[in-house]
Formats: structure tokens, C-alpha cells, sequence
């Protein structure tokens, strides 16, 4: 929904889509792409922030997260936000 209705999330679509092209009409690619890097940075040290206090750390902690998040996206798909959420909250336990 922030990618198709904002303009900072149509320029970071039209990046993705052709850099060129976004290039052409104007758009800092460089800056769309420093952006994106560190959100999803940010986003993930931010997931690790609030999972940390409610798991034990061992030498295979994480093996376990990450294929709970595999099945979680791949049940609920990737392009739709509330999808993952629902089939996350379902294979959590």
C-alpha cells in the first residue's frame, strides 16, 4: 500500500523496475537505493531487537526462526502484508 499510494514508494517501484528508465525522469536512483538498503536494515535489526528477549540463544536458534518465517511466507505469500502476518501468527506456537 506505501509503494503504490506515496511518491517516495512509486519511485522506489520504478527503480526496481528499470533503473534507467527512473534514471530519465528524474529520479535519484542512488538515493532510492541507499533508502531501501537501509530500511529493510532497519527493519530487520528492529525484528531481532524484539525477538531477542523472548528466545534462548544457542548455537542453533537460529535454524528453527528462519524456517518458521520460510513457512510463514511461502503459506502466506509474499505480496500481500497481511498474509505472512496471519500464517505467521498461526505457525508461531
Amino acid at each position: 500500500m506505501v509503494l503504490r499510494r506515496t511518491i517516495l514508494g512509486k519511485a522506489v517501484l520504478a527503480t526496481a523496475y528499470n533503473k534507467l528508465a527512473a534514471q530519465l525522469v528524474g529520479i535519484n536512483t542512488r538515493f532510492i537505493l541507499l533508502f531501501v538498503v537501509w530500511t529493510g536494515r532497519s527493519l530487520g535489526a528492529l525484528g531481532g531487537i524484539l525477538v531477542a528477549p523472548i528466545t534462548y540463544t544457542s548455537y542453533d536458534a537460529g535454524i528453527m526462526m528462519g524456517l518458521k518465517g520460510f513457512v510463514a511466507a511461502t503459506l502466506g505469500g509474499l505480496a500481500a502484508a497481511s498474509a505472512p502476518s496471519w500464517a505467521a501468527c498461526c505457525w508461531a506456537r
